[in-house]
């Protein structure tokens, strides 16, 4: 005998689809340990589940001989469960918001009767999921570490009127894209990745830091291509000062990277299946972002070729060993500040691969300490600052009143023998030093 089952149909379709969400919110609340705000987060995406379960029930058709079986049922958590024979295990994936792959399972007593569904699976952390979350405390701590240095540098750079030039004006828009980028990743990992209730709620202002994040990720690589594009045409170009170049990396660094950000943005709205959790990562429209990053580096590369190549001119009178080291050395400390460690690393491994677990700590390493090692080379390192640091510590020295040492003194005493030569009686070295009383 075939029978075909409609179930819920207008209103009171509507009516019990809220019944089999709300009727039971206090043992769900008691049984997954689940806050007030997570509850009202579940039902609104439970509901459209609920009613998408009801209408493929509704138009489900079966043979049954009078065999005792459960009624199609959707439960607490929209999963959705097919007209099944008594004794038996229905099994089904677990739904998306608990973002993990496994199973539901419930069971069709032999009275025909569902008992409530089993989701311990899709609730359980296991130790590949535990592991999954180190990358992200590498990115935080390497971004923490690359904030604080670039923080300093760019207070360096900023207070000495010394060092105001157009090379260090590309330095600073450079080192405070990567204060921005890093503040930006911190704050969208501890407000959204690590916030469950967040991912559930979908709310509009952690869909804005997602682009706020992505925008600033896009203008640091766009000031790296600035660091390539000015530097390359200083050297082409020995007498230009460089101020419309200036003027062009501002608007490439800070202005372009509004394009293809808007654009993504407005694709992601645009589509409602992909709008939810917080706008979390999908491959098919993060190349929105990565195409101009990748292009950038690419021409970067052009620009170090370029630039290699012309310090080799200029270097041609330098002998061939010397030369070659100069070279090398130019080349090793451009490469971190025009971003093209990140070719090193261009394909990911398979998931199931050993390396791609190495991959992914190699990845969050050299992009959260990025901004470091540029801080380091470009601020701690160079001679120009280095020397500017010391004669301002030691005009503070004096200006308190402390001796500082500002050379030695070598006496020697010589004696003429008998016979008319010189010899050393004795020698002595003292420090020369510089005091001057403290102002009262």
């Amino acid at each position: 005998m075939e029978r075909r089952l409609h179930i819920y149909r207008g209103r009171e379709s509507r009516a019990a689809s809220r019944q089999i969400v709300l009727c039971d919110l206090e043992s769900l609340k008691r049984h997954y340990m689940l806050s007030k705000t997570m509850l009202n987060s579940l039902q609104f995406l439970v509901l459209p589940l609920v009613r998408e379960c009801q209408q493929r029930l509704a138009s489900f058709t079966f043979n049954f001989t009078g065999d005792v079986f459960c009624n199609g049922t959707a439960d607490d958590f929209g999963g959705c469960f097919n007209f099944t024979k008594a004794g038996r295990v229905e099994k089904i994936e677990c739904p998306f918001f608990f973002n993990k792959k496994g199973f539901v399972y419930k069971v069709c007593s032999l009275e025909g009767k569902w008992l409530k569904s089993d989701y311990h699976e899709c609730r359980q952390q296991n130790y590949e999921e535990v592991t999954a979350m180190y990358p992200v405390y590498v990115f935080i701590g390497g971004y923490l570490v690359s904030i604080v240095l670039l923080a300093i540098s760019l207070f360096i750079f900023l207070y000495f009127p010394q060092l105001q030039c157009g090379r260090v004006t590309v330095h600073k828009n450079l080192f405070l894209s990567y204060i921005l980028t890093g503040i930006s990743w911190i704050s969208y990992f501890v407000l959204v990745t690590f916030n469950g209730e967040v991912l559930l709620r979908n709310p509009s202002w952690c869909q804005i830091l997602h682009v706020f994040t992505y925008f600033f990720m896009l203008c640091n690589y766009f000031w790296m291509f600035c660091e390539g594009l000015y530097l390359h045409t200083i050297l082409l170009r020995v007498f230009s000062t460089g101020r419309k170049l200036i003027a062009a990396c501002h608007v490439t660094g800070w202005g372009f990277p509004l394009i293809p950000t808007a654009v993504y943005a407005f694709v992601r709205s645009s589509d409602s299946s992909k709008n939810r959790k917080c706008w979390n990562p999908y491959a098919e429209y993060l190349w929105i972002i990565y195409g101009p990053i990748i292009g950038s580096l690419l021409l970067n590369v052009i620009f170090l070729i370029n630039i290699v190549r012309l310090l080799m001119t200029k270097l041609k009178r330098v002998p061939e060993a010397a030369q070659t080291k100069k070279a090398a050395k130019a080349t090793l400390v451009l490469i971190p500040l025009l971003g093209l460690h990140n070719l090193l690393l261009p394909v990911r491994p398979e998931d199931d691969s050993p390396m791609a677990e190495v991959y992914t700590f190699l990845i969050a390493i050299s992009l959260s300490l990025q901004g470091s090692f540029v801080a380091i080379i470009y601020c701690f390192c160079n001679g120009e600052v280095t020397t500017i640091l010391k004669r301002k510590w030691k005009q503070h020295l004096l200006m308190r009143g402390t001796c500082i040492k500002i050379g030695n003194s070598h006496i020697t005493t010589y004696s003429v023998t008998e016979n008319g030569q010189m010899e050393v009686v004795s020698e002595e070295i003292n420090e020369v030093r510089k005091c001057q009383p403290a102002h009262i």
